[in-house]
């Protein structure tokens, strides 16, 4: 009887501690798991890297066989390409900076301002978006507190006109 209460304790003490990783990993069936979600992320980052692998070796080849002014060129559209990116991520920070000092300056929450991709607008369409935004805020906070202190309609009690009259209390 007293080895059945110590099993019994020992259970309730295993219960109320947590399994390390190792202990979990001693059941097969969780090992196996385990060892199918590592393979499959080393696959893919093997693949990953194969491929910038095969583009940066490609671009070497291109490179290789093209002539001085070919290359000066590609290095030139590449350049080009690079700058405008820069510029495009620039525009994009700039851009919701003021999206955000407009949003403030309109009382406008700016969490909802998240969604916005600045790398595909322009500063007029911001605006707009913006306006569209508060307005549809405006309208949902004007619609919540009209529902919060929505009153009921006052009934009408139909009084019959033989019963005694009313005395009213300031009479008194």
């Amino acid at each position: 009887m007293e080895q059945n209460t110590n099993v019994a304790e020992e259970v309730t003490q295993v219960e109320d501690t947590p399994l390390t990783f190792d202990e979990i990993l001693g059941d097969k069936t969780y090992q196996a798991e385990f060892d199918r979600r590592v393979q499959k992320a080393l696959e893919t980052a093997r693949t990953k890297w194969e491929a910038e692998e095969l583009t940066k070796r490609t671009e070497a080849e291109k490179l290789a066989k093209m002539d001085a002014e070919q290359k000066a060129r590609y290095e030139l559209k590449k350049a080009n390409e690079e700058r405008d990116s820069a510029l495009a991520k620039l525009n994009a920070y700039e851009l919701k900076n003021t999206a955000i000092r407009i949003a403030q300056e309109k009382g406008l929450d700016i969490s909802l301002l998240e969604d916005i991709d600045y790398s595909k607008q322009t500063a007029e369409t911001i605006t707009t978006i913006i306006e569209t935004k508060k307005a549809v805020f405006d309208k949902a906070v004007e619609k919540a507190i009209n529902e919060k202190y929505k009153e009921e309609s006052p009934k009408t009690v139909m009084s019959d006109t033989k019963t005694k009259p009313r005395v009213s209390r300031s009479s008194y």
